[in-house]
């Protein structure tokens, strides 16, 4: 009813000190999901309860409470899908991704980082996205599309001058070893 959902408003409102899940995902959400509160308070509370089954440290939780978070935002970013709010959907993968990962579900997470990779021209986030599926390919030891993967956001990173920890060095010089290309390894 519009009086419950004045009331989640309300209360998402009442923790917005910038330090609750309901404040991150909300400025996570902008700018566009204003205007669908229904899915904001969806995906507010698939991220407050993978907050509260951990108990902070996001993908450390135990696998019961993890299927939970998963079909909280499967369910959330079918109503983002349905809503058109690509950032929406974005925000669903970004969390998909590692939950499937802990979850052991490596071509569900693959499938979530594709589509961040697809649903967002910001820098950052497209550096993440290559980072994970390089990561993806190291895992299996696919160490060529590893490294393809991990120059991608080396090359966004150093373009955007962003944080070094999109930078791969360490990820490109281990799939170059197992390449046997030792001598660029070590540059």
């Amino acid at each position: 009813t519009d009086a419950q959902i004045q009331v989640e408003i309300d209360n998402m409102k009442l923790k917005a000190d910038g330090t609750s899940p309901a404040f991150l995902s909300s400025r996570m959400l902008t700018p566009n999901i204003d205007d669908d509160v229904q899915l904001q308070i969806q995906i507010t509370h698939a991220i407050e309860a993978m907050f509260q089954t951990c108990g902070g440290d996001v993908f450390s939780t135990g696998a019961h409470s993890v299927v939970d978070c998963i079909t909280k935002f499967e369910s959330a970013l079918a109503a983002a899908r349905k809503a058109g709010h690509k950032y929406a959907q974005w925000t669903c993968n970004h969390y998909l991704e590692g939950l499937y990962t802990t979850n052991g579900q490596t071509d569900a997470s693959i499938v979530s980082l594709e589509e961040c990779l697809r649903l967002s021209d910001d820098s950052a986030d497209k550096a993440y996205a290559y980072k994970g599926l390089g990561n993806r390919r190291l895992e299996a030891m696919d160490y060529q599309s590893a490294l393809g993967f991990f120059e991608q956001a080396k090359c966004i990173a150093e373009g955007a001058d962003m944080d070094r920890k999109y930078a791969c060095l360490s990820e490109i010089g281990i799939c170059l070893r197992m390449l046997g290309d030792c001598e660029r390894a070590v540059e």
